[in-house]
């Protein structure tokens, strides 16, 4: 039996492309009867703990972010059970695939486990595994233990070759070469390396590697008995006699088969997946993987040459034909003679191919022969890749505990950073972004909570509550919380530098570029830390400080050790030949270094930087000299590697220094450098500012004399120019730019101090003199272009700035800021800056204010107040006082650049002084003037712009020295002007507070209720005289179904005919000749003269409403009310699309649908009854009415609809329509008609007074005559309850809109998401169709968003037309926007419902949005009322499609 074991391993192992199909082989051996085969093919699925099934791209998956640990968490559609899932934030995913996670505790909680792997099943896995015959137990159990002792043996052997020296390109070219058989190439690459040996013996390990995995997957598809025994197998030590297991084995070697062989290794993430049955075998695997974690990672140093990069390429390139190739050949059996000739076309392409790399192979040979240069360069395995699957809290804590191996290989690659070789590779990166990985899990917090409560024991409360104490900072244990041990390895890794050997300045800017990376990387990775641990709910500002205070006291003394290593090692160092070597400095201990002084600077704010300073040095317990040498050394530090950095033309460099790679989001390391100058010079005042400043001018000096050792003449002259221009512009941006402390801050401070609120204010108030509002994703967009670090604190910190207008949602800025103009820190955005100058000339700005802003001239007369921006008040007032006027007008002569901020610096320099030091400003007011003057007069400056901008300083400057005259009585003046305008203030309060000036507005309105017909034109605002004139109206067709209670049913049987008209007009008024010219000029009217139009619709040309005809408002004559009734029938034709016998009688039923739908909307909502002023248009087409039935034939007012005499019933609606139809029943008059209406009316207590006074001017009664008549009829007290139904019926719709909308979008999606929809009883099960579902606001239906049924009658427009006439809404559960349909068309996202604090619309798809903080917009859903109520559909759908064909 061995011995056929061991034939099938030698075979499989010298098989290179599986031309013997070795799995069926081994297969063969493990069933070797038929009957075995049959069993294990015919096992069905058995009940598992977990799911895992397979989820493809055109499957449908789901996600429940409540319940999900991890944001890419899925569930299959068989284990995502709705109702599970009840007030829970979950969405249809239709982007992504994989494996469902149900049933994997550490990614999803119990409670969203469906019932087939919930938390109660119990896998019994010894009495699994015997299920499985005893012999094929043992021919497994031999198969593995052979063909692994076989894997281990070929390992073995390469590992003593030394494959750590092997230059790796050299043996894939040897792997391609040998492929194509190209004997040439062979030897030209045996020339420079061995490479047979050591490659027979990995391409042998990779084929057993591939034949292992694939036997296992083949193995265990979806068979649970097979699974757990491979576990058992793969787990056990005593199979091949060792320490390790049989799978730790295998992730120990998987590293040297993906680096030397990867043209067949096997995924071997893809294995473990499957075998993730229950919790136990994936504890099992991660604590292999923390055991072994440096295993995974391999460091080679060999040789580069400027070959590589274009031959990786090619090999990639090539690597994806031959397994395209290998597809192809497996299916060559099948192919017919014309694809035979295509395929062996393909394989000619093949060989084209490769032929693009063998020209490669001599010049790299070459150069490897002659080419000394050696860099580093890590690899990592791909085992890493299936981190992810260890997130529960047992294993976060168990990788936070039990890291040594972790943090041993933190040090060991920082160290690489200061030795011997360069270190290239972006694999060293996955090390810091595994960390903050793992610091982004929510439970990291919880976890960071119960190390700090394990080290600080029974002083833990005291740390949340009290400052901390110097004792329990030095008591601390370090090493035993996450970010303080990754930081302590840090600083372990940082040596002594030796990079002696390295001359190439391509390889160096390379190693430089990845070290800044590297840094900023981890630098990233111990913010996110802390902004997770900030987060928790325990936390708090004592809390935050303290930690801060931790922080910042570990820091300073790694600092301290290493910044002198660093600075002998530059000292020391006799190869300057390129000085990026120098800014391999310790950098992340640095930048911490000073985002935590930057902190604690912030969250104290202290008056003067004497007394910060001396709460620094007390939570040190530091000698304040030592204090000031270390900051000393570190500011030299920085400075140099800021002129190295802008000395050098690389843009790669600079731009990862600067934090804007995507991956580095924190790490502005330029913002943290100009932040710590600001705080060095807050903290030591004058001298400070003298040592920076002076420090500058020795490295420019320094620089100087290198440069002229290489260079003559005008070149170092130009040189020294260019580097002076540098150390100009860094003072320019210490005045100018204050958001350096704001984006050190940002990511540690939910609350904002009120000088980083400034900061923030200065920025977006450029942008806020263009538009008052603006989108909040409009803002975060701008400012991170502008340079404004964007984190998740980002929304808290703009709203306490600015605050959302809820008719727009959009940000305006709260009235207690000012907008700032600040024309030097947009000088690098040119539309901008164009855009705000040209605002600032329409708004008729001063000069002054369009050169120089308004922001430091607001900033200094407000520097005199306690605590404003105490940092920039002190550098500023250093640096007037550091007369350095003289070399700023000389820098002004020399260079044209940076005219504009040169202006600003001289303004600002001047201004100071005129506010603080008047003595001082007199002393260099006249100098300054005379200095201007002639620069101005040397026309030197170049452009005529440039000769205006002087100009306008000039005469700035000027302005300021005629104010100081003039301060005092200013003073007075504004002091007097301050309490006028308070006085003023709290009596507008008073009566803004009051009802006072609503009442006013009430009386007036109640006064003016008969309204008045208009006599002006609404276009031309000429009079009406003997012109005709006409107003607007829209009628359309109503809904039959009416919500709540059915009360058109009580009609039937008094009206033959169906009351389905509706109307709606506005309150514009014009000649009939002025609106034919609008119309006429839009070519949507008739040249036939009429009242009405042609079928389509037309907008009012002032308020744009939607109307389809029009109507006379003045005196009616019989050509007017044909030519309206002529426009009727044609409109209800239209409408109906249904014939009519006799025009006379359809026009009297129009009338009385039309008076009908016009009382109704009286008593459903009197306000916009009397605003649209349809009072007017009742009585006009009353009018019409009578004149139509005096002109009607006699034998068709007998026909006409009769409405019985039914008075001594209890309905209000029904007795004034039968008194209008009295008109044609007995004709009577409208004197006669207004006579009964006043006497219905005195009989109806239950009327308001708004409405009697609408109905009386609806019908033209005169209120004298109302007043009489109603004190002579007799007083009864009749409640109509048909009548009390439209009373109320707006508010139960706006009541029955509401509740259905909820409160926020968590309770809307939770109440309708379980129903699942109406047609399919699914999701759309078509994923590419999927665009999730909706609900009909009307039933509360729920429906796909597209099509789900092959039966094209069954879809949302079905139902709309059988169960809603063909009007109702739909809001979308994916987004909350509404659809309006109607039979005419539908409307797509007429309106978003749902948004949060910062006016954003909801985004489902965030794992991180908290859905309960999207709250309903009560004014919107109130609009749908109303649409609801009017039966409006039609009239807004035919708007809104009006608007966007015209738009």
């Amino acid at each position: 039996m061995n011995n056929i074991v061991k034939k099938l391993i030698e075979a499989a192992a010298n098989d290179n492309d599986n031309k013997n199909n070795m799995e069926e082989k081994f297969f063969a051996f493990i069933f070797q009867n038929n009957k075995s085969f049959q069993d294990w093919l015919k096992l069905k699925p058995r009940l598992q703990s977990t799911c895992g099934a397979f989820i493809s791209e055109k499957e449908l998956s789901f996600q429940c972010f409540t319940c999900g640990k991890e944001p890419t968490h899925m569930f299959c559609k068989n284990c995502f059970v709705p109702q599970l899932h009840k007030d829970h934030q979950c969405i249809i995913d239709v982007k992504n695939k994989g494996l469902c996670d149900c049933g994997i505790k550490s990614i999803i909680s119990n409670n969203g486990f469906c019932s087939k792997h919930n938390d109660q099943i119990i896998i019994r896995k010894k009495q699994e595994i015997n299920k499985i015959p005893i012999q094929l137990q043992n021919n497994i159990t031999l198969l593995f233990q052979q063909l692994f002792d076989s894997y281990r043996s070929l390992m073995k052997k390469i590992k003593k070759k030394n494959v750590s020296n092997l230059q790796i390109t050299v043996l894939a070219l040897y792997h391609y070469a040998k492929h194509f058989k190209d004997q040439g190439s062979i030897e030209i690459l045996e020339s420079y390396q061995e490479n047979e040996s050591i490659y027979v013996l990995f391409r042998s390990a990779s084929n057993l590697n591939t034949l292992i995995f694939k036997t296992i997957e083949k193995l265990i598809d979806q068979r649970l008995q097979y699974s757990l025994f491979i576990q058992q197998i793969l787990t056990n030590k005593n199979l091949i006699n060792s320490k390790y297991t049989i799978i730790e084995k295998l992730l120990r070697y998987y590293i040297y088969i993906e680096v030397y062989q990867s043209l067949n290794n096997y995924r071997i993430d893809k294995i473990l997946y499957q075998l993730f049955i229950d919790e136990e075998f994936k504890a099992c695997i991660f604590s292999i993987i923390l055991k072994n974690f440096s295993k995974f990672w391999l460091i080679n140093q060999f040789k580069t040459t400027n070959w590589d990069q274009v031959i990786e390429k090619q090999l990639q390139y090539v690597d994806q034909s031959i397994k395209k190739n290998k597809q192809k050949h497996l299916n060559q059996k099948h192919l017919n003679q014309k694809q035979t000739s295509l395929y062996l076309k393909y394989f000619k392409f093949l060989d084209f191919d490769y032929e693009r790399i063998e020209q490669y192979i001599k010049p790299l040979i070459n150069d490897l022969q002659n080419n000394p240069l050696q860099i580093h360069f890590v690899y990592s395995s791909k085992i890493l890749k299936t981190e992810s699957q260890f997130v529960s809290f047992e294993m976060q804590e168990q990788f936070f505990s039990q890291n040594q191996n972790i943090q041993d290989l933190v040090v060991t690659i920082q160290k690489l950073n200061y030795t011997s070789g360069a270190l290239c590779s972006n694999a060293q990166l996955k090390l810091p972004q595994l960390f903050k990985q793992r610091f982004e899990y929510k439970n990291f917090g919880e976890i960071a909570l119960g190390q700090l409560q394990n080290i600080l024991s029974k002083n833990f409360q005291e740390f949340k509550q009290i400052d901390i104490t110097i004792d329990l900072i030095k008591e601390f244990n370090f090493n035993k919380f996450a970010i303080t041990n990754l930081i302590n390895s840090l600083g372990q890794g940082i040596e002594m530098k030796n990079q002696s050997n390295i001359f190439n300045n391509q390889i160096i800017l390379a190693d430089t570029i990845h070290y800044i990376q590297d840094q900023a990387t981890y630098y990233t990775a111990i913010c996110t830390g802390l902004h997770t641990l900030f987060s928790n709910k325990f936390s708090n500002e004592i809390f935050e400080k303290n930690i801060i205070k931790l922080l910042f006291y570990q820091t300073y003394f790694i600092l301290k050790k290493t910044i002198r290593i660093n600075y002998q090692s530059n000292r020391s160092s006799q190869f300057q030949s390129n000085d990026l070597l120098k800014i391999k400095n310790g950098m992340i201990i640095q930048k911490l270094f000073i985002s935590y002084l930057s902190y604690l600077y912030c969250v104290t704010q202290f008056e003067n930087g004497k007394q910060f300073l001396l709460y620094l040095i007390d939570i040190l317990d530091e000698d304040q000299q030592e204090f000031e040498n270390i900051l000393n050394l570190l500011l030299e530090e920085i400075m140099q590697v800021y002129l190295i950095l802008n000395d050098n033309e690389n843009q790669k460099i600079k731009s990862v220094y600067q934090g804007t790679e995507n991956h580095m989001e924190y790490s502005q390391f330029h913002r943290i450098d100009t932040c710590f100058i600001k705080l060095y010079i807050f903290l030591f005042d004058v001298n400070g500012f003298s040592r920076f400043q002076n420090m500058m001018e020795e490295f420019y000096q320094s620089y100087n004399c290198t440069l002229g050792e290489k260079q003559l003449g005008t070149i170092i002259q130009q040189q020294t120019q260019e580097k002076y221009n540098k150390f100009q512009q860094m003072f320019i941006n210490l005045i100018v730019l204050d958001y350096d402390l704001y984006n050190v801050c940002c990511p540690l401070l939910t609350q904002l101090t009120n000088d980083l609120k400034l900061s923030l204010v200065r920025i977006v108030g450029n942008y806020f003199i263009i538009s008052t509002q603006m989108e909040y994703q409009d803002i975060q967009q701008k400012l991170k272009n502008f340079g404004v670090l964007i984190t998740s604190n980002f929304s808290k910190h703009i709203l306490q700035i600015c605050e959302v207008d809820q008719t727009t949602k959009k940000l305006k800025l709260k009235v207690e800021y000012k907008i700032f103009y600040e024309p030097s820190l947009i000088q690098n955005q040119s539309q901008l800056y164009g855009q705000i100058q040209e605002r600032l000339f329409e708004q008729k700005k001063s000069d002054s204010e369009i050169l120089l802003g308004n922001g430091i001239t607001w900033d200094i007369e407000q520097f005199s107040n306690k605590n404003y921006r105490v940092l920039m008040h002190q550098v500023l007032k250093i640096y007037c006082h550091f007369e350095l006027f003289l070399k700023n007008l000389v820098y002004l002569l020399q260079n044209r650049n940076l005219i504009q901020q040169q202006c600003y610096l001289i303004y600002a320099q001047i201004a100071y002084l005129n506010q603080f030091d008047q003595q001082l400003f007199k002393q260099y007011f006249e100098i300054v003037i005379i200095q201007l003057e002639e620069i101005q007069q040397q026309n030197n400056l170049g452009e005529q712009q440039n000769q205006q901008k002087i100009k306008v300083l000039i005469q700035s400057i000027n302005e300021l020295n005629q104010e100081q005259t003039k301060n005092n009585v200013q003073k007075t003046i504004k002091q007097k002007f301050q309490i006028q305008k308070e006085q003023y203030k709290a009596k507008f309060n008073k009566i803004q507070s009051s009802n006072l000036i609503q009442e006013m507005l009430d009386k007036k309105e109640q006064n003016e209720i008969l309204i008045k017909e208009e006599d002006q034109c609404s276009t031309c605002k000429l009079d009406f005289t003997t012109s005709n004139s006409v107003g607007m109206m829209n009628i359309y067709l109503k809904s039959s179904q009416q919500l709540f209670n059915q009360r058109n049913g009580m009609l039937k049987e008094e009206i033959t005919f169906d009351l389905d008209l509706g109307i709606q007009t506005c309150k514009h008024y014009f000649h009939d000749q002025c609106l034919s010219q609008i119309f006429n000029s839009h070519q949507m009217i008739d040249n036939i003269y009429g009242y009405g139009l042609n079928q389509r619709s037309f907008d009012c040309p002032i308020c744009k409403f939607s109307a389809n005809c029009r109507f006379p408002i003045q005196q009616i004559d019989n050509q007017k009310v044909k030519s309206l009734n002529t426009y009727l029938s044609k409109i209800y034709y239209n409408l109906k699309i249904e014939p009519f016998l006799n025009q006379e009688i359809t026009i009297a039923k129009i009338y009385i649908s039309l008076f009908y739908d016009l009382l109704i909307s009286l008593f459903i909502n009197p306000q916009n009854y009397k605003k649209t002023q349809k009072n007017i248009l009742f009585n006009q087409l009353l009018q019409c009415f009578y004149q139509t039935i005096l002109d009607m034939d006699q034998n068709n007012k007998d026909v006409l609809p009769q409405i019985k005499n039914i008075q001594n019933k209890n309905n209000f609606l029904m007795n004034i329509l039968s008194s209008i139809c009295e008109i044609y029943m007995k004709q009577c008059s409208l004197n006669q008609l207004r006579l009964s209406i006043t006497q219905l009316i005195g009989q109806y207590r239950q009327l308001s007074q708004d409405e009697i006074s609408l109905l009386i001017s609806s019908f033209g009664i005169e209120e004298k005559m109302m007043i009489q008549i109603i004190s002579k009829t007799e007083k009864q007290c009749i409640h109509d309850t048909f009548l009390e139904y439209y009373q109320t019926f707006q508010t139960k719709a706006i009541q029955f809109v509401q509740n259905n909308l909820g409160q926020t979008f968590l309770e809307f999606h939770s109440k309708y998401f379980s129903n699942k929809c109406k047609i399919c009883k699914f999701y759309n099960q078509k994923k590419s169709k999927n665009s999730g579902v909706t609900v009909c606001l009307l039933c509360q239906d729920l429906f796909c968003n597209e099509p789900c049924s092959e039966d094209y009658i069954e879809d949302i427009h079905y139902h709309v037309k059988i169960m809603h006439n063909e009007n109702s809404i739909f809001v979308n559960l994916q987004d909350g926007s509404v659809t309006l349909i109607n039979s005419y068309a539908l409307i797509t996202r007429f309106k978003y419902l749902y948004y949060n604090s910062l006016g954003e619309k909801i985004n489902i798809e965030d794992p991180n949005s908290d859905w309960n903080e999207y709250k309903l917009d009560i004014t919107k859903a109130n609009e749908l009322a109303d649409i609801i109520v009017n039966n409006a559909y039609s009239k807004i759908i035919k708007s809104q499609k009006n608007k966007s064909f015209y738009h």
